[in-house]
């Protein structure tokens, strides 16, 4: 799986995913870096097939109005410290990455993973 990690999330959330093996990319290492706008975050995403990781709602309502991003991972924590959303993820990766086999929209919140069609 590849992944596209947004500008309100923390570098070390791309590290975390590049440790794990996967093929991941930091907003910032685009050339308008944490000025990209969504529209062209959802293009980069879709057109090397990665997975949209997000705190922003507007990328919600891209995907429920038009379908994009094709996958969307939405983060509704509210403030964690990096510490502890590493953990979060840590502890539900596995989950999450399963059930990207089934749904396009997962969200993860500090109780609970909830998957969306």
């Amino acid at each position: 799986m590849k992944f596209l990690i947004d500008a309100q999330i923390s570098y070390k959330v791309s590290k975390y995913f590049s440790q794990k093996g996967f093929d991941v990319m930091h907003v910032n290492q685009l050339p308008q870096r944490d000025r990209t706008p969504d529209h062209e975050i959802i293009r980069f995403a879709e057109n090397q097939n990665r997975i949209v990781v997000t705190k922003d709602k507007d990328f919600i309502n891209s995907y429920i109005v038009s379908g994009k991003p094709k996958k969307l991972l939405y983060i509704s924590t509210g403030n964690l410290d990096n510490n502890q959303l590493l953990t979060l993820l840590n502890d539900n990766l596995v989950n999450i990455l399963n059930h990207f086999n089934t749904y396009s929209f997962i969200e993860l919140n500090s109780e609970l993973i909830v998957f969306h069609e």
